[in-house]
């Protein structure tokens, strides 16, 4: 699904259901510049069989337990199509190796933008 344009409010909390198969892109910096607490279903993003991309390049300010999370309950992707996570720097600044290696033993390439 793309959010853009329109009468969106600027979130603050986002949740990620299991259910979601294409591509999530989250492209209009001004939704999601004061986003703070994301949750994903577990085994998120589970259904795609192609390649996805998830651009979350704008959520600066996610806290550690968003971060937490979105490590725990993204898909295991190992032998299946390797997907790609774009954060940006600052996110990837706090995350832990561990939790960077625990994304690229799912099967995610990690990027930090």
């Amino acid at each position: 699904k793309t959010i853009t344009g329109g009468s969106y409010p600027q979130f603050k909390k986002l949740h990620i259901g299991n259910g979601l198969a294409t591509p999530t892109y989250f492209t209009s910096a001004k939704y999601f510049l004061n986003l703070t607490d994301l949750t994903l279903s577990p085994n998120a993003f589970s259904k795609n069989t192609s390649a996805v991309t998830l651009y979350f390049d704008y959520m600066v300010n996610l806290t550690n337990e968003s971060i937490a999370n979105l490590v725990t309950n993204l898909a295991d992707r190992t032998g299946k199509t390797t997907n790609t996570i774009r954060l940006p720097i600052a996110i990837g600044n706090r995350m832990t190796e561990e939790q960077i290696t625990t994304l690229q033993n799912k099967n995610w390439t990690v990027t930090f933008v």
